[in-house]
């Protein structure tokens, strides 16, 4: 039992081994100019129009619905 084991191992070493050997080789990132990066996520997080209509729909609803978790 102890020699299974022990092989077991051995092949999983060797598993992971080829494993990460086989990875190719992650082409290097562009620099990235942060305060563009800044600048475009406060744009896109800015409260616009939409969030203007959905206002005009804010209060308590009063909701009913049904749900079925599967065809039968």
């Amino acid at each position: 039992m102890k020699r299974f084991l022990v092989l077991c191992g051995l092949l999983g070493l060797v598993a992971a081994a080829s494993a990460v050997a086989e990875q190719p080789e992650q082409p290097e990132q562009p620099e990235i100019d942060q305060q563009a990066a800044m600048d475009a996520w406060t744009k896109a997080s800015t409260p616009g129009e939409f969030h203007a209509f959905f206002a005009k729909k804010e209060g308590k609803w009063l909701v009913a619905g049904q749900m079925w978790m599967g065809p039968d």
